[in-house]
């Protein structure tokens, strides 16, 4: 059983692998299982019936309402309303940006 990391601590408590999706989609690709239940989004199932149709994927499928909430509307609004403060400890932050000037350094 893989979730993702936005279920609930119950999920991820009886899950075999929590992730993201690319955490998911590698879980999957490097495993010798034949079936895996998927507890994320309706539409990652499709994709992985499709990269791996030797596996059988069990995807109790429902939507959430959290990830709907992410668009690029909100996100200006977040970032420009300032309503909310997230505090990372200094040695995260720093692993964090070295990741990010790397995706950006990717994207150029």
């Amino acid at each position: 059983m893989l979730a993702h990391l936005e279920c609930t601590s119950g999920v991820i408590g009886e899950s075999d692998f929590a992730g993201g999706t690319t955490d998911m989609y590698n879980y999957i690709k490097k495993s010798s299982a034949r079936q895996f239940m998927i507890v994320t989004e309706c539409g990652m199932s499709d994709m992985l019936r499709q990269r791996f149709p030797g596996k059988e994927f069990i995807t109790p499928c429902s939507m959430c309402p959290y990830m709907k909430k992410i668009n690029l509307e909100n996100i200006v609004w977040a970032l420009e309303s300032r309503k909310y403060e997230v505090k990372v400890p200094q040695k995260i932050a720093q692993r964090a940006r070295a990741a990010l000037d790397r995706m950006m350094e990717i994207g150029k």
